[in-house]
């Protein structure tokens, strides 16, 4: 009869352990559904001619908020603006 009980006991333990490993993996895709909210601008500044423009200001209005963001583009005419909110 001891072995019984020891034999349930284990049994049960496996269980749990079973149940929240499963619990666990089918969670995972819950939790990793995301949505984006923001996009972004990159681009490179150039002249007529092709020639890229060190250090222009690039400004990025939202025309439904009115919200600007002004970047600097890089010595190679390079800029970013980073997370921006979907607008107009």
């Amino acid at each position: 009869m001891r072995n019984a009980g020891r034999t349930q006991g284990a049994f049960l333990r496996y269980l749990a352990l079973f149940s929240l490993l499963c619990f666990c993996f089918l969670s995972i895709p819950a939790f990793s559904q995301t949505t984006i909210a923001t996009g972004s601008i990159q681009g490179t500044i150039t002249d007529p001619t092709g020639a890229v423009v060190p250090h222009a200001t690039v400004t990025i209005t939202n025309k439904s908020t009115g919200q600007n963001r002004v970047v600097v583009a890089t010595t190679t005419g390079a800029y970013s603006s980073g997370a921006l909110i979907p607008g107009d």
